[in-house]
């Protein structure tokens, strides 16, 4: 460990750069690094000298600060201190040095010998002080009367065993200051907890001390509950909210997102809570909430959608639950759900009446004519129904024929010449209103041989009612007229009589691409040119019943611009 050559050479250890130097004694000193650390040395600021190594270094704002249990420079453990009266520098005796001398050494009295480093002045052998600083946690031996940190003052003269011994072991060996002189008496030179009798007054005042301070805060608890009934139970509320189970919301169940405007959806509910004392706030940004039910930490509500405006794009409303506890905790969940116009897409043709033959069983001998009839309805009154029949063989050939209501056809057999066994003849039918919407029927006829050897057998008969078509019921975009590479949000709400699922969504667009193909998909124009995009709909039932629609959607030059038009749907004539 190096040292300073001389008395009039000083070694400093810089704290903020962690550089030790050796400056000329001086009132100015300024590290290698250009830190200034002192104007006036050694009196404009607080210096530790540790007589191991032999070096100053700043006190780093020591007041109302904790001092260190070992030196900044060499890190040995620091067993006593000195603070000198005539400046102010502290002297620490190290724990662990070599054997030789040091300039400076503690002596058995407990003062720096032969004088402090700092002022070279010798101090007076006699009216040494001890001092136990609850602003630094030390205890030090000095011949101030007032101490500079915690601005107490020392009047407790130093014994002899206090000086030539080691006055403290350890930083935390002291404690703060009471009020209360049995704080006072608690010892103070053992730190474990495992033995009880260090943290035991030790004298007779302070178990008197003890004893009135118990005292006082029993009375004062007793006096509390007297005039205060119900602070213990403010105590168990606090405790319960401090250990209770966090408020858990679960998401808001619906069983539709898409509604028209007039019904009414559904919304439920729950929570998981650590009472039963939960209550349900629920607020919606359009239509009416009624018919709230909350029972066993559920509660379900009804959106009623009947004041909901809207003309001819779909308007959005939020609902959201507030649920709060006895406790103050509150939990929030929103859900949104989309308001459709009843009449905002082609409501296609119903099958009211199905193929079916005027027959008893649907079987007719080959040669023999058979009639077929289907009557559709559409809610729609003013779009004319178009009946298209097919038959699934050449030979067997479809004759219309009059009908007041519906369409009748014959099927004449003449060409059909079944040898042993009856061949089954299928007869399609598809009922369209010539805006998109369509309908699908179907009838299997057998045509038996001539003169079959035998009576007949029923072995075709129409038991199953037949499959209904899904009903489109909307069918809209966000908007209509867009820029070139602006995506478009479309729409589509499928009912279905029979109540088949799944719906089967099969969306086409002439131009641009479709994505997230369900009841919802996302059209995107990029690199298209400006012209009118025709979006295509067909939704089946996996049942053989479909029904189709489409829109348009015109893209322009991004340079043009024009408000969004209302969605209007428009017949698909390829179905």
């Amino acid at each position: 460990m190096q040292q300073a050559r001389t008395s009039l050479e000083l070694r400093v250890y810089c704290t903020l750069c962690n550089c030790d130097f050796f400056p000329a004694r001086g009132s100015k000193i300024k590290c290698d690094n250009g830190h200034q650390l002192a104007k006036s040395f050694p009196y404009d600021s607080f210096w530790n000298y540790c007589c191991g190594c032999d070096a100053f270094y700043p006190s780093n704002g020591l007041e109302g600060k904790e001092a260190e249990s070992n030196c900044l420079c060499c890190e040995r453990a620091i067993e006593r201190r000195f603070f000198c009266n005539s400046c102010n520098v502290a002297i620490l005796e190290a724990g662990v040095v070599e054997s030789r001398r040091r300039p400076v050494e503690f002596s058995k009295d407990g003062y720096p010998f032969p004088a402090c480093p700092g002022c070279l002045l010798a101090p007076s052998t006699t009216d040494l002080l001890v001092h136990d600083c609850y602003s630094l946690l030390v205890t030090f031996l000095t011949q101030r009367e007032v101490c500079p940190f915690c601005n107490d003052p020392i009047t407790t003269p130093a014994q002899v065993d206090q000086k030539s011994v080691q006055v403290v072991k350890t930083v935390a060996a002291v404690r703060r200051r009471n009020n209360f002189a049995f704080f006072e008496s608690i010892a103070k030179r053992d730190n474990s907890l495992l033995n009880l009798r260090t943290h035991l007054p030790s004298s007779r005042r302070g178990w008197l001390e003890l004893a009135g301070v118990l005292g006082f805060i029993l009375t004062t608890l007793g006096v509390l509950i007297g005039l205060f009934p119900s602070v213990p139970a403010a105590i168990v509320w606090r405790i319960n909210k401090a250990l209770k189970a966090p408020l858990i919301v679960s998401p808001i169940e619906c069983t539709a997102h898409f509604v028209l405007s007039g019904e009414r959806l559904r919304l439920t509910a729950r929570v998981k809570a650590p009472s039963e004392n939960v209550k349900f706030n629920w607020t919606t940004t359009a239509g009416k909430l009624v018919d709230q039910k909350d029972q066993n930490g559920q509660s379900e509500v009804a959106l009623d959608t009947g004041d909901v405006g809207v003309l001819s794009v779909p308007r959005e409303v939020t609902v959201a639950l507030t649920v709060g506890d006895e406790y103050g905790d509150t939990g929030l969940r929103y859900e949104r759900i989309t308001v459709m116009p009843p009449r905002l897409a082609n409501n296609p043709p119903v099958l009211k009446i199905p193929p079916r033959c005027n027959c008893a069983l649907p079987e007719v001998v080959a040669g023999e004519n058979v009639s077929i009839y289907a009557l559709a309805d559409d809610e729609d009154q003013t779009e004319p129904l178009h009946y298209v029949w097919q038959s699934s063989s050449p030979a067997a050939q479809l004759m219309p024929a009059t009908s007041a209501a519906g369409s009748t056809v014959v099927l004449n057999t003449a060409g059909v010449n079944p040898q042993a066994a009856a061949v089954p003849v299928q007869i399609y039918l598809t009922v369209n209103d010539g805006n998109g919407g369509e309908a699908m029927g179907d009838i299997t006829i057998m045509v038996l041989p001539k003169n079959p050897a035998g009576p007949r057998n029923e072995s075709v008969s129409n038991l199953f009612p037949p499959n209904r078509p899904p009903k489109l019921e909307a069918f809209m975009a966000d908007k209509t007229t867009i820029d070139a590479g602006e995506p478009v949000r479309l729409w589509a709400f499928v009912t279905d009589a029979d109540g088949d699922a799944p719906i089967y969504y099969d969306w086409k667009a002439s131009a641009g691409d479709i994505q997230n193909r369900n009841e919802t998909a996302i059209l995107t124009t990029n690199s298209i040119d400006p012209q009118e995009v025709i979006v295509f709909l067909t939704v089946s039932d996996g049942r053989g019943g479909r029904t189709s629609q489409r829109l348009f959607v015109k893209v322009r030059n991004p340079a043009v611009t024009a408000s969004p038009t209302p969605v209007q749907a428009k017949g698909n004539d390829d179905h």
